[in-house]
């Protein structure tokens, strides 16, 4: 362990410690003091396994807790529904970490402040976000950015990007997101990095295939393991965890029950919402929020995160439901409906990535994405969809189409041959011009009409579930009585409510950078108060 990663850890240990005293009262809603707590402890006679940190789940944030721990001396063991360290959220997401104060940062001349960073992330979560808990984040965030390439040895890009202009979204004021290399492969890269080091370098075990079913809580309100059931079948067991748990299972994903139990819009939305696509891995269904309420987590409500569009790739795909970011290309891409008419302004990033109505009312909720060859070849889509796309093509996804003309094209898609021409028409008569269109739309550089042409069938997704249990700033998560739980850290969408806020106002990086760093911070947390 060199000298520089020693003091790397301190610096985590120190963020979350010196906003800790301030915020211990502010946990506690005084709204909450009358709850009844619903919990039974339950400890088994005998556990079938013993460790001293338990990570259940490797998204971002419990694979950084695997590594963090493991560098701590600790005894870890990681357990995980997924089938590798690399099939989760954070894989399929577009990879975005935001972070300020980085070694890039610096390089680059770029003035970033965690002042600022708390300020942005507040103005873009319609201030619902808890600040306390944004600060104690932004405080690491940069830190944790180049711990990745550091310690983990992850290949970052070498600039930091504006990607918040980039997607159309004023999320941040200043360059502070940053993407693996090579570019166009989401989470990936951070989550190859994270898998190589957990299994290669520091040879830890995980247990794969196998989920969480119960949250052990002994007589005196203590976390203190957790049951588990293999997906093969096998004999279930149990886990005692002597210093604590790190709890990442991901969020609500495709348990659409579970939406709409804790997600009010999902419930106006009713039936519709089994129509969307859920772009976290096929084992993400909204346990983690039942086992969460089992040991009386004070549980927010999940905001939807909806992805646009989804372009589904399979299961055994890295980077599904990547292809809601082609349409930040903007320019030549227009969206039309089933009936192969336009229904929105394009360029609106919030508007198409956001609580966006407009998709959910299209005939099937299904939109078609619409551009030709020469937008095919911009920089913007080969970077974020023409890789994905193509392998959609050699998959022979139904869903995508190629056509040397445009009614050849309208033929694919099946929508009216007559109808979709003269929205194309309509289109291509704004280029050149400053409009508005009928929807508003003003940005009008590049006409469809350069063959071969393209579209891509999607079906509006849910991308991330940004609601789950309450955290403190240490990222201990806090009951119904606003009491801190000991033994147990919230991690990732699960905890990610205080962060966001308002989820369906998109922050660019703003679930992969809280997770990372509550992942860290945690194992410091469990570390500190076992002592």
């Amino acid at each position: 362990m060199n000298e520089q990663s020693i003091t790397r850890r301190s610096l985590v240990a120190g963020a979350a410690a010196a906003t800790a005293a301030g915020v211990a009262a502010a946990a506690v809603k005084p709204a909450l003091a009358d709850v009844a707590p619903r919990y039974e402890a339950s400890v088994p006679e005998t556990w079938d396994r013993s460790c001293e940190i338990l990570v259940i789940g490797t998204g971002i944030g419990g694979a950084a807790a695997a590594v963090e721990a493991y560098d701590e001396g600790a005894d870890v063991l990681v357990i995980t529904a997924a089938p590798s360290i690399t099939e989760n959220s954070c894989t399929r997401s577009g990879g975005w970490i935001c972070g300020a104060g980085t070694y890039l940062q610096e390089d680059e001349g770029i003035e970033d402040s965690v002042d600022l960073f708390v300020k942005d992330v507040m103005r873009c979560g319609g201030e619902m976000g808890d600040p306390d808990i944004i600060r104690a984040v932004a405080e690491v965030s940069g830190e944790s950015i180049d711990w990745l390439v550091d310690r983990v040895g992850v290949d970052i890009s070498p600039r930091v990007y504006d990607a918040a202009v980039e997607a159309g979204s004023n999320s941040h004021s200043v360059p502070r997101d940053y993407c693996s290399n090579p570019l166009g492969q989401g989470g990936y890269g951070w989550m190859k990095g994270l898998q190589d080091c957990i299994l290669d370098e520091c040879g830890m075990e995980v247990i794969f295939d196998t989920c969480a079913t119960k949250l052990h809580r002994n007589e005196d309100g203590r976390v203190v393991g957790a049951s588990f059931a293999p997906k093969d079948g096998s004999t279930p067991f149990t886990v005692e965890a002597t210093k604590g748990i790190i709890f990442n299972p991901g969020g609500l994903g495709g348990g659409f029950d579970a939406w709409a139990r804790y997600t009010p819009i999902m419930r106006e939305i009713g039936e519709k919402c089994r129509m969307m696509v859920s772009v976290a891995p096929v084992d993400v269904k909204g346990d983690g929020y039942q086992m969460l309420e089992d040991i009386d987590a004070y549980m927010y409500p999940a905001p939807p995160n909806y992805g646009g569009g989804a372009l589904y790739l399979g299961d055994d795909e890295p980077g599904n439901g990547n292809m809601i970011q082609w349409v930040w290309a903007h320019e030549g891409v227009i969206e039309v409906n089933l009936d192969g008419e336009r229904y929105m302004n394009e360029t609106l990033f919030d508007e198409f990535y956001g609580d966006n109505k407009k998709f959910i009312d299209q005939p099937q909720m299904v939109t078609l994405v619409v551009f030709d060859d020469e937008t095919y070849h911009k920089t913007g889509c080969q970077t974020y969809g023409a890789p994905l796309f193509e392998k959609a093509m050699e998959k022979g996804v139904s869903t995508v189409h190629k056509a040397d003309t445009l009614e050849e094209l309208a033929e694919q898609m099946g929508v009216p041959v007559d109808t979709f021409m003269a929205t194309v028409e309509d289109f291509n008569s704004y280029c050149g011009t400053q409009g508005p269109d009928q929807f508003g739309r003003t940005s009008f550089e590049q006409k469809i009409e350069t063959a071969p042409f393209y579209a891509m069938e999607l079906n509006i997704s849910v991308a991330t579930s940004k609601g789950g249990c309450k955290i403190d700033p240490q990222g201990r998560i806090v009951d119904v009585k606003g009491q801190v739980i000991p033994g147990i850290i919230g991690v990732g969408e699960i905890a990610a409510f205080q962060f966001s806020g308002d989820a369906r106002i998109h922050i660019v990086g703003g679930c992969n950078c809280p997770s990372l760093c509550f992942g860290r911070i945690g194992v410091h947390t469990l570390l500190e108060d076992a002592e």
